[in-house]
């Protein structure tokens, strides 16, 4: 039949599936699809560094540079960590027109009634 040659490992990575899955679409509807990038990206690197001793992976010096550019990014984005400066924590002008419809030349679209 259809599920002929399912075995208990097979069965338990369709449900690991599953779950996860179920998991992407709570972390999309609760939070938002950046959030999502950055959870697959730290959990990328944790599978990477979990996969060192497990399974005698090596990791080099990009990995580490990526891996550092991933978690400042996450630290940044939460408001965990804060840089000084005004020009960090200010919103750019020109972004601010086009949010608002005064940027020169950009029109906001109009609202759905």
């Amino acid at each position: 039949g259809l599920y002929h040659g399912f075995n208990s490992s097979v069965w338990f990575m369709v449900v690991n599936n599953a779950v996860g899955g179920l998991c992407v679409a709570f972390v999309i509807k609760y939070a938002d699809n950046i959030l999502k990038g950055f959870a697959c990206a730290l959990a990328t690197a944790v599978a990477a560094i979990m996969a060192v001793p497990l399974f005698g992976f090596e990791l080099n010096f990009s990995f580490f540079v990526g891996m550092l550019v991933v978690v400042g990014s996450t630290l940044l984005y939460g408001g965990a960590v804060s840089l000084n400066g005004e020009w960090w924590n200010k919103e750019p002008e020109f972004c601010k027109g086009v949010r608002t419809g005064s940027a020169g030349g950009y029109k906001k679209l109009p609202e759905e009634a």
